[in-house]
């Protein structure tokens, strides 16, 4: 009696033990069983390092796990707008978890091993909570691979901007040796310059030529000065008094001869048309008389037989005068 009560505590114990570990691996493997959950689907560009099992986390906390994967997807089965999106992850996440519809859904690496997982954040409360088999659009961080040709081609345009510096800074590089070289005009105009600076330095030097000529100018103005004062100290007040009369005395009478001058002008100019027609007579007689000797110089002898234009016209209106009414 006593080993059949034994067999049996031993069977109950086996196949509490067998329940135990079943429902552990279902709990582990199948968290549908015991509790309830929703299907979501996520559609990625790439599926590269995703596994089935992986975890599904909530702004860091597992909720779920990824179910299967599936690509490529049929064009028509694609987003609009992401044509190129050719994976669908199918994920199971606890019904209680707080997934809003619009969310952002992202695949990072997390852990040592750099497992990918699914990760909801950013969550927009008032676009309602997501329903059974809504699809999110999903998007892969970078990895190592995928940086290096964004990061170079990013600093392409700073490599390009790099390399036209540097031809520039060539490019004065050269000016500034052609500049410099031995023979050039920079040069010839330092050597002019020293030139000057000497010649300068030379003129300036108390044995030059600017510098004995100034001396010698200093001293024949000192010595003109000394004369001056000489003249001055010579000269006292009472001769200055008799020059300034003497003076005064001479530009009265230059004044008076002036005066004189002019009146003198004045009563020869007054006579002068007095005797302009007196002398305009003159010369008309001057010019009969000359025109008489040229053509006719027997009348200077016998000038009762001259008749001039005006006698004639005169002599002729007296006759006819003279004449009877009948003859005319």
């Amino acid at each position: 009696m006593q080993v059949l009560r034994n067999e049996i505590t031993t069977g109950l114990l086996v196949l509490i033990t067998i329940g135990s570990l079943i429902g552990l691996v279902l709990y582990i493997g199948a968290p549908g069983v015991f509790k309830k959950l929703n299907t979501y689907y996520v559609q990625i560009d790439n599926a590269a390092g995703v596994k089935s099992g992986a975890a599904v986390n909530l702004a860091g906390r597992k909720v779920g796990q990824i179910i299967s994967l599936q690509s490529p997807v049929p064009l028509k089965d694609r987003p609009e707008e992401f044509p190129n999106y050719e994976v669908l992850v199918t994920i199971r996440v606890e019904a209680d978890a707080l997934v809003y519809k619009k969310s952002e859904v992202r695949m990072v690496a997390y852990g040592l091993l750099s497992e990918l997982v699914i990760d909801f954040t950013n969550g927009d409360e008032n676009s309602g909570l997501a329903q059974e088999g809504h699809i999110f659009i999903g998007e892969r961080e970078a990895a190592l691979s995928e940086l290096a040709p964004q990061i170079i081609e990013k600093l392409d345009p700073l490599i390009l901007g790099l390399r036209e510096t540097l031809a520039d800074l060539r490019t004065v590089a050269s000016n500034i040796s052609n500049i410099t070289t031995e023979g050039s005009e920079f040069n010839l105009a330092i050597t002019r310059f020293r030139t000057l600076g000497d010649n300068l330095v030379s003129i300036t030097s108390p044995e030059g030529e600017f510098t004995t000529s100034l001396y010698a100018s200093m001293a024949s103005l000192k010595k003109s000065m000394a004369n001056v004062e000489k003249i001055t100290n010579e000269f006292n007040g009472d001769d200055l008094k008799v020059t300034l009369a003497n003076f005064r005395s001479a530009s009265n009478d230059l004044k008076n001869v002036v005066q004189q001058a002019d009146s003198a002008v004045s009563t020869i100019k007054f006579t002068l048309e007095g005797l302009s027609p007196e002398l305009v007579s003159a010369g008309q007689n001057t010019r009969q008389f000359t025109d008489t000797i040229k053509r006719q110089p027997w009348r200077v002898i016998w000038p009762s037989t001259k008749k001039y234009p005006d006698e004639g016209v005169a002599a002729d209106v007296e006759i006819r005068r003279a004449l009877p009414n009948n003859r005319r």
